[in-house]
């Protein structure tokens, strides 16, 4: 098991403390991009035809911040989201499957899966790089 899958089951089983998520943030692997952009939920507990709408807030190759979602989601769920770029060239980066990393009053952390798929990978790095 590399250590990429070894911290994601960490995070799975034991949500990080606040001291331990100061940490990593100090080694952020990838630098965030302030971005708002809507973003449509599906938490699979749910059925599926339920699809719940949030605000992006950031996002960097590997993670990104929600705004508060006006209900509840929690560490454990399982959840998969889709971005929706907007623009000229608008597409839908998903699907994204993600790890609620964190809780705060303003927001939910999530970091991605590591498996997405190429054109997921691909519409994120463009989605991270792009100007404006």
């Amino acid at each position: 098991m590399n250590v990429w899958n070894k911290t994601m089951t960490k995070l799975r089983s034991n949500p990080l403390t606040s001291g331990e998520w100061r940490k990593l943030i100090d080694r952020r692997a990838a630098p965030r991009r302030p971005l708002a952009l809507p973003v449509e939920i599906h938490v699979h507990s749910y059925p599926s035809n339920v699809r719940l709408r949030a605000q992006l807030r950031d996002l960097s190759e590997r993670g990104a911040f929600l705004n508060k979602p006006p209900y509840p989601l929690d560490n454990a769920d399982e959840i998969t989201l889709a971005i929706e770029t907007g623009g000229p060239h608008a597409e839908l980066c998903a699907p994204i499957p993600v790890t609620i990393i964190r809780s705060e009053g303003d927001g939910v952390a999530v970091l991605f899966g590591t498996d997405l798929a190429k054109n997921t990978q691909d519409c994120l790095a463009r989605l991270c790089t792009q100007k404006g």
